[in-house]
């Protein structure tokens, strides 16, 4: 399954570091509207780590899990090491899932928080169907989703998390820009 994966066509594979720039006017991309904000501030050096995606194909396994964490926290440790990383923004699906974890996005966002510690800012661009968790709030300065269906505004969106993410840098004493409380689930009887 892990080969399938990374097959081209069928997934759309693992890019690292530069390799994960999307091409100039992608409108299908949130890290378009990311790179956009963060390329106006001269101050800011966007390093792009990690992308990778699937067509929706059921939960992920064990082995592709692995591997996705294991290409993620060697990305963080070489953005950490170089003494460029002080936020992180992320594009998340947020309904991602393994057999062993319903809540694959969570997972990732404590995984990043256990590398850039408690202080490093995250911010994430989510799909507006995302199923929004505890974890992924507990690990996320800052959430935002799209707006549409079909999916116009992925640029945008990323726009919004990367602004966030640089209000975040720029107003560290500024706390959450939202609060989760608490979060519950409805069951649609038939």
């Amino acid at each position: 399954e892990l080969a399938r994966f990374t097959e081209p066509g069928t997934y759309s594979g693992v890019k690292l570091g530069e390799e994960c720039r999307p091409e100039p006017g992608d409108r299908n991309s949130e890290l378009t509207g990311m790179l956009s904000v963060f390329g106006a501030d001269a101050a800011v050096e966007a390093v792009p780590l990690l992308s990778a995606g699937s067509m929706p194909s059921g939960p992920w396994t064990a082995e592709v899990v692995s591997e996705m964490e294991a290409h993620l926290t060697a990305q963080l440790r070489l953005a950490l090491a170089s003494g460029r990383l002080d936020g992180v923004c992320a594009a998340l699906h947020g309904a991602m899932a393994s057999r062993d974890d319903r809540d694959l996005d969570g997972r990732m966002l404590e995984l990043i928080r256990a590398e850039v510690g408690p202080d490093v800012p995250i911010t994430v661009a989510l799909d507006c169907h995302a199923v929004v968790t505890q974890r992924m709030a507990q690990h996320a300065r800052a959430m935002v989703s799209y707006k549409t269906h079909p999916h116009l505004d992925l640029p945008e969106t990323g726009a919004k998390a990367a602004s966030l993410l640089l209000r975040a840098l720029q107003e560290p004493g500024a706390g959450p820009v939202l609060h989760v409380t608490s979060l519950c689930c409805a069951t649609l009887a038939g």
